[in-house]
């Protein structure tokens, strides 16, 4: 259950409404059904309101939070005085929620350029040797993109970078995995579900692990081969911050080699680039 509850603040929160995300419901309590349950805000300096939990009647009811009426205007006004309202598109910022006890929720608000961040993006795909319908329906790929994307880079240094994409594939059920045979030194990468994963975060990444899963499928220890690679912005992102690396990766440049290196790949093989973008947290 995530500690904290981010809404991106537009015309309906400073009305009087926050519409509560399904994925994210868990984190206000139990679902009200057809009641409602009272929660606590705290906001300010030590002020505090009632806020309404409840779910919109009809079949396809929503779940929603209401600080309407009189009761509700002390925060409406917290609200209003926090956000500068002259864009006319897009969020003003950002209303975060932190729980306190149970029904009781501290709350503090963002501007954008706080709540502003750089995620990982994952873009474009390119599919060798018949992976794409492999890749469709594989076990290991059904969430990948969704876990990626929940990635905030801490830094662009290389060992940083790996580790930390690394720790979000373990959270979603990824393994390391050992050389693809008996007495290879070449790297492991990780596994999942038949599936063996490389990151490629540099140019010269590319062909050791691309001879990795050559050799993994030739000892039928894969099914699936998945290189991750820098593309685009996260490419130049990290040649600027290692620059005694060697040469960004570039999804364009591993294909082009790939197609070059075509007796290599000895079995699905997908490529996903990875690039960042700066979006509301």
């Amino acid at each position: 259950m995530a500690s904290t509850y981010r809404h991106p603040v537009g015309k309906e929160t400073l009305t009087g409404y926050i519409p509560v995300r399904p994925r994210q419901k868990d984190f206000f309590g139990t679902d009200p059904g057809e009641e409602e349950r009272i929660l606590t805000v705290h906001f300010a300096e030590g002020e505090q309101a009632p806020v309404r939990y409840y779910r919109t009647p009809g079949r396809g009811g929503k779940l929603k939070l209401a600080y309407t009426g009189q009761r509700g205007e002390a925060f409406r006004s917290f609200l209003r005085r926090s956000f500068k309202t002259r864009r006319k598109r897009g969020p003003y910022g950002v209303i975060v929620w932190t729980r306190l006890g149970e029904d009781r929720y501290q709350v503090h608000c963002e501007s954008l350029q706080q709540a502003r961040v750089e995620k990982i993006e994952p873009g474009a795909r390119r599919f060798f040797a018949g992976a794409r319908p492999v890749s469709i329906l594989h076990p290991a790929m059904l969430d990948l993109a969704e876990t990626l994307a929940a990635i905030v880079p801490s830094s662009m240094r290389l060992s940083r970078l790996h580790q930390q994409i690394q720790r979000a594939l373990e959270a979603a059920g990824w393994q390391q995995a050992g050389p693809p045979a008996a007495g290879l030194v070449l790297p492991g990468g990780m596994h999942r579900a038949e599936a063996r994963l490389h990151q490629v975060l540099l140019a010269s990444d590319l062909y050791p692990r691309l001879l990795s899963l050559a050799a993994a499928f030739e000892s039928q220890a894969c099914d699936l081969g998945v290189l991750l690679v820098a593309d685009g912005s996260l490419g130049r992102r990290i040649e600027r911050a290692n620059p005694r690396a060697g040469a960004a990766a570039s999804l364009d440049r591993a294909v082009r080699n790939l197609r070059i290196l075509s007796f290599a790949i000895r079995g699905p093989t997908c490529l996903l680039g990875l690039e960042v973008q700066a979006t509301i947290q």
